[in-house]
């Protein structure tokens, strides 16, 4: 493959984020195929969450969860320091900005909080478990993968995560 060239979408300091052969598995040459691979594919990467997208609803049904009967619930949030005021504001807007946040006029309250990640900015966790508790359990049976595992046998795969 040709060597590295960064781009506007994958810079060297994403690749450098990544972190590639932290532990060495890799020869030289499968990590300059991996890097290969990235750039071959580097509009399928989102290093803000603006930028991530979703599924458009033409293609993909909204999902809808069956619940049993069950009474509202509002609890109420876990107290935020003052100090974090400012940024957790700002995470939300970006949240609400990104699409992942949606206005709503719900008879429902589920608790949240915020937790600080490595890089110091901070992550909003909704508490869904009184959803848990109400929503109708599927009984289905997870799809047997052997075969699908078998037809794989002696074939090289890739495999795309997601680091953001």
């Amino acid at each position: 493959p040709p060597p590295f060239q960064p781009s506007i979408c994958l810079t060297q300091e994403h690749l450098d984020d990544m972190n590639l052969n932290a532990t060495k598995f890799l020869w030289p040459a499968e990590v300059d195929l991996v890097k290969w691979v990235l750039c071959t594919h580097e509009m399928a990467f989102s290093w803000e969450e603006v930028k991530i997208g979703q599924f458009h609803s033409d293609y993909f049904d909204p999902v809808v969860f069956p619940t049993i009967e069950h009474t509202l619930w509002q609890h109420k949030n876990i107290l935020l320091a003052p100090a974090l005021l400012d940024q957790v504001i700002q995470t939300i807007c970006e949240k609400i900005q990104a699409g992942t946040y949606k206005p709503a006029q719900s008879a429902y309250q589920s608790s949240w909080f915020v937790v600080a990640k490595k890089n110091r900015t901070l992550c909003p966790v909704i508490d869904l478990q009184p959803l848990n508790g109400v929503m109708v359990k599927s009984s289905l049976v997870l799809p047997l993968t052997e075969h699908l595992i078998k037809s794989y046998r002696g074939h090289s795969c890739y495999l795309l995560l997601d680091f953001f």
